[in-house]
């Protein structure tokens, strides 16, 4: 293509391709932009010479799109929505006045506090807004993608949908529960080995530690042998078996629980296990929504709260 022709491109043109993409069709095109059909043929004469090419060929059925076409449609309506989301006057924000409905899916470990806390936060700043949160599973990034979800928080996640985005939110540094007078307790200061001696229960997480938890990786790692204990989905059962038992349970900072008196080893007493981001997911073309930046900003303070306590 002649570099020189690019840079004279009308960028209104792009949107009559957009469409004339969408419509296949001269005469629908020119009805939805409210123009006159010989205006949006001089259109097409212009974008077919500015982009050296065809783009269309006229069928019984509508126009077929050039295989140049195609590649186009691919990247047209998300260049389009950038462009005009960044050339877009900011919008003065307030969350008071945002209304409809937030859904989270959320990792059940992480999930085993926060949402309580966002609840009551939507509650004090956007009390038009609906809240409601689900446990992440194998769907949660197609529905992100198609707007079921409005926002995910999970551990990183191996994923190539280019519709999705993440961000960090806080890097976990993990601890471990145990039973009340626990042998490990006594101890100011914790080795792999007499970690090992242990069962270790674990919570089952879906996509992130389907097979392997870090503590079992590290033990593996390290060429040293190790006990596996109770695995489960379900975090009630979890608390219940450590709080019977001398097995431990790796568990995220953020976990808290209230019901079974476990008692807790924190990291720095314990061998370096490595550290996670929780992460924050959600639909790319949000990217710019005030609403989102701002409820990303409100959940990363909460997170931060929490791990102070």
């Amino acid at each position: 293509m002649n570099p020189k022709k690019l840079a004279q491109l009308d960028l209104n043109l792009l949107k009559v391709l957009k469409v004339l993409i969408e419509e296949k069709s001269v005469t629908k095109t020119a009805e939805r932009l409210n123009l006159a059909q010989p205006s949006v043929s001089r259109q097409l004469r212009k974008l077919r010479d500015s982009l050296d090419d065809a783009l269309f060929i006229s069928s019984p059925k509508g126009l077929i799109l050039t295989p140049r076409c195609e590649q186009i449609a691919d990247v047209l309506p998300h260049l389009l929505d950038t462009l005009y989301q960044t050339l877009s006057p900011p919008q003065e924000f307030d969350p008071a006045k945002k209304e409809g409905h937030v859904s989270l899916a959320i990792n059940p470990i992480l999930g085993e506090s926060l949402p309580a806390e966002i609840c009551l936060l939507l509650a004090k700043y956007s009390p038009k807004v609906q809240f409601s949160c689900f446990l992440w599973n194998n769907d949660t990034l197609d529905k992100i993608e198609t707007d079921q979800i409005y926002i995910g928080i999970n551990y990183p996640i191996d994923f190539s949908n280019k519709l999705i985005r993440s961000s960090a939110l806080i890097q976990d540094n993990f601890k471990i529960y145990v039973r009340k007078n626990h042998p490990l307790l006594k101890n100011k200061k914790i080795s792999l080995t007499e970690l090992s001696i242990y069962p270790i229960t674990t919570a089952i997480l879906p996509k992130w530690n389907d097979k392997k938890g870090l503590l079992e990786k590290l033990f593996e790692r390290e060429n040293i042998e190790f006990v596996q204990g109770f695995r489960s989905e379900i975090m009630s059962n979890i608390s219940q078996v450590v709080s019977k038992t001398d097995s431990i349970f790796p568990v995220s900072e953020l976990y808290i629980d209230s019901n079974h008196n476990l008692k807790t080893i924190y990291h720095n007493n314990l061998p370096s296990i490595e550290a996670e981001s929780i992460m924050f997911y959600s639909n790319y073309k949000d990217r710019n929504d005030p609403y989102l930046q701002w409820l990303y900003s409100k959940i990363k303070q909460l997170i931060n709260s929490i791990v102070i306590k």
